[in-house]
């Protein structure tokens, strides 16, 4: 039985003519690998309808909110039962900033807040049916989200 190991990373030196290429070591995320192609190829269709809906709701909420007296915010529980923040901390602040125009507030409280009205104005202005939009958006969005927060509450 002839048993040989190979490694799956490339580890040929390019000569000076040939341009650096970097090869990745796991096979599915080669160049032009089936796999990968598929991963980033996958698409969800959205109805806007409800999308749409939910931003009115969340503009609404946003004007109105402030005028009521004593009005404390919403308390994150991730925050409030382990100290870590979620990536939605400081979203009902952000959009409340937001529409009364203190963007640096807005921002610096979730930036996400920010994107979500300027989302909602234009699916309420232009009132799109359907939308695709790539699956890896959500995970990545939220990655981001998350990381903001953790640098914001000086985690990491």
């Amino acid at each position: 039985m002839n048993l040989r190991l190979r490694s799956r990373a490339t580890h040929r030196v390019p000569s000076v003519d040939e341009p650096a290429r970097m090869t990745p070591a796991i096979p599915a995320f080669r160049e032009g690998s089936p796999k990968l192609r598929m991963v980033l190829a996958r698409s969800a269709a959205i109805d806007l309808h409800d999308l749409r809906m939910a931003g009115t709701t969340m503009l609404f909420l946003a004007l109105m909110l402030p005028s009521i007296p004593g009005y404390p915010g919403v308390p994150c529980l991730l925050r409030t039962f382990t100290g870590v923040p979620c990536p939605f901390c400081g979203m009902s602040t952000s959009v409340k900033e937001t529409v009364r125009l203190q963007l640096r507030d807005a921002w610096a409280a979730n930036p996400a807040g920010v994107v979500a009205v300027v989302a909602a104005v234009l699916l309420i202005v232009f009132r799109p049916r359907r939308m695709t939009l790539p699956t890896l958006l959500i995970p990545v969005t939220l990655g981001a989200m998350w990381v903001f927060q953790l640098f914001r509450f000086s985690i990491l």
